[in-house]
């Protein structure tokens, strides 16, 4: 297992996508979690090997939310027929828990930066709405920046070792990747781009100006340095808002003008309930409470999940 995750890594990072994040995931209990920092696979430096890794921009990782693995494997081989149709090379693996994750990569076309193909518009077109649409698939994984579990690493919270489904690569990377021609319709213009990072913040839940921010860079919080639950969201904030940089610039000291710049062109994105948390976390709750925008966010989250709950039961009823 060992040999295998460093391989998988050091081929990736290698030979498709050089900046590959990685990072471990540890349960505490079954119920909670500790995720260690996301750093590239060429500077860790941990005895114990990262179980989980960054999916790379020209990769598509296809899961399922169904109640069992039987369920999952199916969809999962339903997936796995559409791609075989195409052309895609796959890897269907079996985390350990439930879930099958099915990994597929496309290349793009000469002079393309792949963050900007749509993986979403690509996805609906390989599978079909017939699948893309049903309840249980699930999105998360076509979003930017996500992490998912290695494919040859120990389920860090069953304990169990995954298990190769069905494959037409296997561990060996590169693989050949599926042709451009395909992915060339989804090549998203930069005002796209700009627009589906506003549309991210909206979405988490902060289309106005972030009240605890702002207090952050009057008041140099944490004492003036970084944090790491402060970064991310200040650069996902000032790109959707750009008229916010001024405050972004004055949180942060000149020295650190290497560091600004690297949380500037990183893909971060803002998390309403995470910066509630920190904020919480080291007293300070006033901005918060007097901002309409969480509540207006865990509303939305509540209703998004009441409806798919509605709907699955639906579904149910028309199997029976």
């Amino acid at each position: 297992m060992i040999q295998d995750t460093k391989k998988l890594l050091d081929n990736i990072q290698s030979t498709l996508f050089p900046e590959m994040k990685v990072a471990l995931r540890t349960y505490i209990s079954s119920e909670k979690d500790y995720w260690s920092k996301w750093i590239l696979w060429t500077d860790w430096k941990e005895t114990e090997l990262p179980n989980y890794r960054q999916i790379i921009p020209n990769e598509l990782v296809f899961e399922s939310d169904f109640p069992t693995r039987q369920e999952n494997e199916t969809f999962a081989h339903l997936i796995i027929q559409k791609l075989k149709d195409r052309g895609y090379p796959y890897n269907a693996v079996f985390t350990g828990s439930k879930s099958i994750h099915v990994h597929t990569f496309f290349a793009v076309p000469q002079g393309t930066d792949a963050h900007r193909i749509d993986k979403k518009k690509l996805a609906l077109r390989i599978l079909g709405k017939d699948i893309y649409d049903v309840p249980e698939f699930d999105k998360v994984n076509l979003e930017r920046t996500r992490m998912i579990q290695i494919e040859c690493a120990q389920n860090p919270k069953t304990g169990a070792m995954p298990v190769v489904i069905e494959s037409s690569v296997g561990i060996d990377i590169p693989v050949e990747l599926a042709d451009y021609k395909e992915t060339r319709d989804f090549v998203k213009s930069k005002s796209e781009i700009i627009d589906y990072k506003k549309q991210r913040l909206i979405d988490n839940g902060s289309p106005c100006p972030c009240l605890f921010l702002e207090y952050a860079a009057e008041n140099k919080l944490p004492s003036g340095n970084r944090h790491a639950n402060v970064d991310p969201n200040f650069a996902a904030y000032v790109k959707a808002f750009p008229e916010k940089l001024p405050l972004f610039y004055k949180y942060y000291e000149i020295q650190q003008k290497p560091v600004i710049n690297t949380w500037l062109n990183a893909d971060s994105q803002f998390n309403c309930p995470q910066l509630k948390k920190y904020a919480e976390s080291i007293g300070i709750t006033e901005q918060c409470a007097t901002c309409k925008q969480y509540d207006l966010y865990m509303s939305s989250r509540k209703a998004f999940f009441i409806k798919k709950k509605e709907l699955k039961e639906k579904i149910n009823k028309v199997k029976k």
